[in-house]
């Protein structure tokens, strides 16, 4: 927990740095309560800045467990099919849409520089 609290001081754009545990959202930060709680912001925004901290913090709540990784885009967890796989099947096949045309808009400009050989 320490170290939640430190990288939500450090990093969290919504941590209010004139107090000692509040956000700027007029509550106090869900990591200096008793009760917890979850942040969104925190765990999309600020979280991946630490990535075994991120993989506790998943696991330790119950959002992905030991077995499973965490798609890098929504965050869900997920089951590698492959050591190179990031992305959960959903957002894999939008990653693999979005290359694929960057990979065809690079040749199409190389090719018109080339004049058009």
């Amino acid at each position: 927990m320490n170290r939640l609290q430190s990288l939500a001081k450090r990093q969290c754009a919504t941590f209010d740095t004139s107090t000692e545990d509040r956000c700027l959202l007029d509550c106090q930060c869900v990591f200096f309560r008793q009760s917890g709680g979850r942040c969104r912001y925190f765990e999309e925004a600020v979280l991946p800045v630490d990535p075994k901290l991120e993989r506790a913090y998943r696991i330790e709540r119950g959002l992905a467990d030991g077995k499973k990784d965490v798609c890098r885009k929504c965050s869900s967890p997920f089951e590698r099919k492959s050591n190179r796989q990031t992305y959960c099947t959903a957002c894999g096949v939008e990653a693999s849409r979005k290359a694929r045309n960057k990979r065809a808009r690079k040749y199409r400009e190389s090719n018109a520089l080339n004049g058009g050989k």
